[in-house]
């Protein structure tokens, strides 16, 4: 219910130019925000998990192989193997980085 003289303003839309400079400071904040010591760090943790979850299914082809011909010839794992050799070497680059950004500031 409103009465006469009490109703709200009506909704004026900010001007567009306005708008888009406000998106694009915000843009600007992000990517500074990125690439800065915080975005890098978290950018070395993205990369390390992603690297190891890669390593935990690389390995699980191999387990679940193996039981597939219980306990058979291993032979058949040399290619996953390999897999989980070469993503447990991004994650130790990674989790190199991410060290070093996280002890940065402590030096």
């Amino acid at each position: 219910m409103a009465w006469s003289g009490f109703a709200p303003e009506p909704y004026e839309g900010r001007p567009l130019d306005v708008l888009r400079a406000e998106a694009l400071a915000m843009e600007q904040r992000r990517q500074s925000w990125r690439e800065g010591r915080a975005g890098r760090l978290l950018s070395a943790v993205a990369a390390a998990q992603k690297a190891a979850q890669a390593a935990h299914a690389a390995a699980e082809a191999i387990r679940a192989a193996l039981s597939r011909s219980e306990g058979g010839e291993p032979d058949c794992c040399g290619e996953a193997a390999d897999q989980v050799e070469a993503h447990a070497m991004t994650l130790l680059k990674a989790a190199q980085a991410a060290r070093r950004l996280a002890s940065e500031g402590l030096s």
